[in-house]
């Protein structure tokens, strides 16, 4: 129980502290000392989504934060955020909050 917490509480640092960088899972399984498919089901379980979904997830929410500086334009936003394609970053930020970040940010204005 214990060890299952202090790993869960290492990974998810580990994501929040690199939001910002290239993710790999195979460096969130050698963090967690687990093999690939063991830390997909053990995530899961804690979470009920996927890692990536995960890590996606907070991206959005710190998009979201940056969304409402107008410093920031949306491309500079996905590019802090850790997205390596705007596209994607405009298309899963729709996805997830039912608008794209141009309009979010002018909801915030």
């Amino acid at each position: 129980g214990h060890r299952n917490h202090s790993r869960l509480h290492f990974v998810l640092h580990y994501i929040q502290e690199n939001l910002t960088d290239k993710i790999l899972v195979d460096k969130l399984c050698q963090k967690a000392y687990m093999s690939r498919n063991q830390f997909y089901q053990w995530f899961r379980q804690q979470f009920g989504i996927t890692p990536l979904e995960y890590i996606n997830r907070e991206r959005i929410k710190m998009a979201k934060q940056l969304l409402a500086d107008p410093k920031y334009s949306v491309s500079d936003t996905s590019y802090r955020c850790g997205f390596a394609d705007v596209n994607y970053f405009v298309r899963l930020f729709k996805q997830k909050e039912g608008i794209t970040p141009g309009a979010y940010r002018a909801c915030q204005m």
